[in-house]
């Protein structure tokens, strides 16, 4: 199970991709590079997975990291839609509910983003 899945991990994660860079997306998420380099070897070892190839200072996705960030993308627009990402949510309890389509569900993925994802030897 993916237990560590959140709007952070996922905003993290997005960041890299975007900006091509641990050093940067750490600067955007307001961590520490080393942080967001064990959130996302976190990540990976759940997913089974690599997400990233590493070389030198920059990054690029795998292709399960391509599938991952389309999943990622698609599930932090929703949460945007709703107000949940970011604190702009004026909620009085700590808890939300998201409701979205199977299509785009990190929850529904789960399971089959795992086997999607699983790296073939």
């Amino acid at each position: 199970m993916l237990s560590s899945l959140g709007p952070g991990l996922l905003q993290t994660f997005t960041e890299i991709v975007e900006h091509g860079s641990f050093t940067h997306a750490a600067t955007r998420v307001r961590r520490t590079q080393s942080a967001v380099s064990m959130q996302i070897r976190r990540l990976e070892e759940e997913l089974g997975c690599r997400l990233f190839e590493r070389t030198g200072r920059s990054v690029k996705l795998t292709t399960q990291g391509e599938i991952f960030y389309d999943h990622a993308r698609h599930t932090m627009a929703g949460m945007l839609a709703i107000g949940i990402q970011g604190g702009l949510c004026k909620c009085r309890s700590k808890t939300a509910s998201i409701g979205q389509s199977e299509n785009t569900s990190m929850r529904a993925a789960r399971r089959p983003l795992r086997s999607l994802l699983a790296c073939r030897h």
